[in-house]
């Protein structure tokens, strides 16, 4: 299957005009969508990225059956800043979470700010989140 190149702009508004046409299609027409996020892999830690010695049959098989990106970039290091913007689609001027999450900090997103798990739920997907999360407020409708 050929790479389709996506930007983060464009994933987003994809997923978005789904989450607004949600109410036409029936559950079992719309896409599977599994969004890993990773911190401090290259961009040669896994087959499908070129790796011809790490062995990652599972990683290969999602991005030879989905989307693999090649060029993504963050605008804070890669901690809760950074998640934010992912699950946001917004810079942090404009979510609020500025650096990590810490109850001293006081840095969280704003309450205004809804996630693409909660956009994705209210769109008829079953969300679930695993795994490091550590952006604030906890916010993840978990069907």
């Amino acid at each position: 299957m050929q790479d389709r190149h996506l930007t983060r702009r464009s994933f987003l508004q994809t997923i978005s005009a789904s989450a607004i046409l949600a109410g036409k299609f029936a559950p079992r027409q719309q896409p599977n969508i599994v969004m890993v996020v990773v911190d401090d892999q290259g961009t040669n830690d896994a087959g499908c990225y070129g790796n011809p010695v790490i062995k990652t049959p599972g990683l290969d098989l999602l991005a030879e059956n989905g989307t693999r990106f090649t060029h993504g970039f963050c605008t804070t290091a890669s901690c809760s800043a950074s998640r934010s913007v992912i699950l946001s689609g917004l810079y942090n001027h404009a979510n609020g979470q500025y650096g990590h999450m810490h109850a001293f900090h006081h840095f969280k997103t704003f309450d205004h700010v809804q996630s693409l798990p909660t956009l994705l739920n209210r769109a008829g997907y079953r969300t679930v989140r695993t795994g490091k999360y550590h952006v604030a407020p906890p916010v993840c409708l978990c069907v």
